[in-house]
């Protein structure tokens, strides 16, 4: 996939259309589409629940379902537990869509309910934050 700038994004239905600009050729720009199933970002953040469940304790695994809790006193991650996860999502969606993103900004840390309390609200959280950067590109 041609790594670009992000020009678009839409949301329609379950589905995310990221739009890349790609390199100029024969001085035309071409638009290259990726179609990004809403199951596929909650299944990048399944496969950090692998990861992080590869490195912890079995009374400390996470379960691979939206409603798990990362944070709070239900919560199986400690404080490093929880910016382990967060740095690999954001690696991961880089990897796999091309666009980076700053789960860690004032905004995630100033909101009323932490997008960082279970897997569901993180997948919540990155899904506006994809449409927030598409209306600031």
């Amino acid at each position: 996939m041609p790594v670009g700038l992000c020009s678009s994004l839409l949301v329609e239905g379950n589905l995310i259309y990221i739009i890349f600009n790609n390199t100029i050729i024969n001085n035309y720009k071409i638009k290259e589409i990726l179609l990004m199933n809403i199951d596929d970002v909650k299944n990048i953040l399944f496969e950090v629940v692998d990861e992080i469940n590869d490195e912890s304790a079995p009374d400390r695994k996470l379960a691979k379902s939206l409603d798990t809790v990362l944070l709070g006193r239900q919560g199986k991650l400690d404080s490093m537990g929880l910016v382990r996860f967060i740095v690999a999502t954001e690696q991961k969606l880089t990897e796999q869509v091309g666009v980076p993103l700053s789960l860690t900004d004032e905004k995630a840390f100033s909101q009323e309910h932490s997008p960082f309390q279970t897997v569901g609200t993180l997948l919540d959280f990155i899904i506006r934050e994809l449409q927030i950067a598409e209306s600031s590109g």
